[in-house]
């Protein structure tokens, strides 16, 4: 029998561990202590193939539209392959209210730019608030997050994102042991 005698380490930049997990009680992206703070993120992956862009068949104006028809084929059929499990990690405060911002941001700043256009307001402010809100909302959705997603196995999740002193005060890599 094969048992796991460490439940989380560094592999490199990611973090690898198990889903059920309970993580050291620091910030996984400053290693400062949290108090016992801690917050479930859902991860979701998907195992995609990769594929080519259509070979010649591209260069062709009406014959690279099949091409793509397969894409999305394979595309839905590899929905069937989405994980999305659910793990815990330690943030500190500050971490905590710099995710918590940046989501609102994402989430509220376009609606609240196109709701000018209900306030009557000047010409150029009509135009240029939605753009100024997407613009917003496109850049705080790309900040990262505090971890995601790299690859999900059974019962094992690869994380992207932790900070480099959190990852050096784990063991270096998942240790495999035998326990007979």
């Amino acid at each position: 029998m094969i048992r796991l005698s460490v439940r989380f380490g560094a592999n490199g930049p990611f973090l690898v561990m198990r889903i059920d997990a309970i993580l050291p009680e620091r910030c996984i992206k400053c290693n400062c202590p949290t108090g016992g703070q801690t917050i479930r993120k859902r991860v979701i992956w998907a195992d995609t193939r990769g594929r080519g862009p259509g070979g010649p068949m591209r260069y062709v104006p009406f014959l690279r539209v099949i091409p793509a028809i397969f894409s999305m084929i394979g595309w839905a059929a590899d929905l069937r392959t989405v994980q999305a499990p659910a793990v815990q990690v330690g943030i500190c405060p500050r971490h905590r209210f710099s995710s918590l911002i940046t989501s609102c941001i994402a989430y509220l700043a376009l609606p609240l730019s196109l709701s000018v256009w209900l306030t009557g307001a000047p010409q150029i402010v009509m135009i240029w608030a939605p753009v100024i809100g997407l613009i917003c909302s496109a850049v705080a959705w790309s900040r990262p997050r505090p971890v995601k997603a790299v690859h999900v196995g059974i019962g094992f999740v690869t994380l992207a994102g932790p900070g480099a002193g959190f990852l050096e005060s784990l063991p270096p890599r998942m240790d495999r042991g035998k326990v007979r």
